[in-house]
């Protein structure tokens, strides 16, 4: 290979490669990525939160969190400069998560046969950077226009750097007279934060409902 193109490719690999992030301690350790509040939050929703807290005790305080320990190293993280970004990446993606996302109660129109298995989806909490959605598979029975079987998943999506998510037991309940469904999702996201040099986590829970009338009442 020509010296020319090997040295092509080095920097080609050294700008892919983002910075390293690891455990308690950042190192550089290959294979980990450390991003930015800026990265997730805007600098003018990050301006807003400026001298508002004095100290990160204080921003777990207000928004009822509390810091965790890392029990072995993480590949992801968000770098926290300061109380302000701190404040600003909690209370922005928290206002997010805690707008209101109702799922529009359709009925499916009795004249038409539906598949044997139905899915449905739902954003359940949105930070406009990543998200979560919940999902509901329905079997039914075309025959007696009714739902037989609802299983309630989560997923989150997007650009979730530094953001760890974790599904919790999701439940669904078929509906009285069986020709709909009421599916409860739940979850919680975790921050993964980098604080003067050491690695730590925020959790913070998240749920959602869906309510679905999939037959017409006979």
């Amino acid at each position: 290979m020509k010296k020319s193109t090997l040295i092509f490719l080095t920097l080609i690999l050294v700008l892919l490669v983002p910075s390293a992030v690891y455990g308690e301690k950042a190192n550089n350790e290959p294979n980990s990525v450390k991003v930015s509040v800026s990265q997730i939050v805007p600098q003018s929703e990050i301006n807003k939160y400026k001298g508002k807290f004095k100290s990160y005790d204080e921003v777990y305080a207000a928004y009822g969190l509390t810091k965790e320990s890392h029990k072995k190293p993480q590949k992801e993280a968000i770098i926290i400069n300061n109380v302000d970004e701190l404040a600003a990446l909690i209370g922005y993606t928290k206002q997010q998560h805690s707008k209101s996302f109702t799922h529009q109660n359709l009925s499916s129109p009795k004249s038409i046969k539906l598949p044997d298995l139905l899915s449905y989806e739902q954003v359940i909490s949105d930070s406009k950077v990543w998200w979560i959605k919940g999902y509901a598979d329905v079997s039914v029975d075309n025959q007696k226009n009714s739902v037989t079987a609802v299983t309630a998943s989560t997923q989150i999506h997007g650009f979730h750097l530094g953001i760890t998510y974790t599904p919790s037991q999701s439940t669904a309940n078929i509906s009285s007279d069986k020709r709909g469904f009421t599916a409860i999702f739940r979850g919680a996201y975790s921050y993964n934060i980098i604080i003067a040099d050491t690695s730590s986590f925020i959790s913070v829970p998240v749920s959602g409902t869906m309510n679905k009338t999939v037959f017409y009442s006979a």
